[in-house]
C-alpha cells in the first residue's frame, strides 16, 4: 500500500503495518491485489504509543494477537483474557521494529517539480542542475528547498524514492537486476548495498522473508 499524510508518503509492504494515530486524516492506494487487517484503539489507549506515523515490523506474536483480536471483533473490558490481548497489543506496537519507508514531500513548487518528476521516472540519472533548470530554479536553491521542506539533501530523497519504488516493484514480483535498472543504478551490487544499508537486508532475503 501506498499511504500518504502530513505531505509524506509510507509505503507499506506485505506482512508489514503501519500505525496511523487516531484522527489523522490520510488516504491509501493499493499496489496490486491487497489484503489488509485492521484494528482500532481507543485514543485513550495508545497515550503511552509515539504519536507519529511509523511503518512497522509485523513479527510473529504481533500478528497473531492482531489476527486473534480481528476475529473476536471486540475487545470487552469484562473479561479477563481480552484485557490481556489488549495490554499485549499496546506493548507488541511500541516494541514493533520501525522501518525507514517513509518519504517527505517538498510545499514549494520548483521543488515539488523535481519531487515529482524522480517519483514519476525513478531510473532518471540527470543530475541536480538539469532536474533544478526544468523547474526554473538554479542546483542551489533546490538543495536549500529539498533541505529546508524534507530534513534531507536532495541525493538522500531521491535515494528513498528509489528505495520506496524497489519495495513496491519487489511486492509486484520484479527481478532484483530489473528493479536495480529500473532505479538508475549501473550495477545490481550498488543496488543491493543501497537496500542493505536502507532496511538491513538484501533485496533477495527481504523478498523471501
Amino acid at each position: 500500500m501506498r499511504v500518504e499524510a502530513q505531505d509524506r508518503q509510507w509505503i507499506v509492504p506485505p506482512h508489514r503495518g503501519l500505525w496511523m494515530p487516531a484522527a489523522q486524516e490520510h488516504s491509501i492506494q493499493t499496489i496490486g491485489e491487497v489484503s489488509m487487517r485492521t484494528v482500532y484503539l481507543n485514543p485513550e489507549l495508545s497515550l503511552t504509543l509515539k504519536p507519529n506515523i511509523r511503518v512497522l515490523d509485523v513479527q510473529a506474536l504481533l500478528r497473531e494477537l492482531i489476527l486473534e483480536i480481528v476475529r473476536l471483533g471486540v475487545l470487552r473490558e469484562a473479561d479477563e483474557m481480552q484485557r490481556s490481548l489488549r495490554t499485549l497489543l499496546i506493548a507488541q506496537l511500541a516494541a514493533a521494529p520501525e522501518l525507514a519507508l517513509q518519504l517527505p514531500m517538498p510545499q514549494d513548487p520548483r521543488a515539488r517539480q523535481v519531487a515529482d518528476r524522480v517519483r514519476r521516472e525513478p531510473g532518471e540519472t540527470a543530475g541536480l542542475p538539469t532536474l533544478a533548470a526544468e523547474a526554473s530554479a538554479s542546483a542551489r536553491t533546490i538543495e536549500r528547498l529539498f533541505l529546508k521542506e524534507t530534513g534531507l539533501t536532495f541525493g538522500r530523497w531521491r535515494q528513498q524514492a528509489r528505495l520506496q519504488h524497489a519495495v513496491c516493484r519487489l511486492a509486484e514480483g520484479a527481478d532484483v537486476t530489473s528493479i536495480a535498472v529500473e532505479c538508475g543504478y549501473e550495477s545490481v551490487s550498488a543496488f543491493v548495498a543501497m537496500f542493505k544499508q536502507s532496511l538491513g537486508t538484501t533485496p533477495g532475503q527481504y523478498l523471501r522473508s
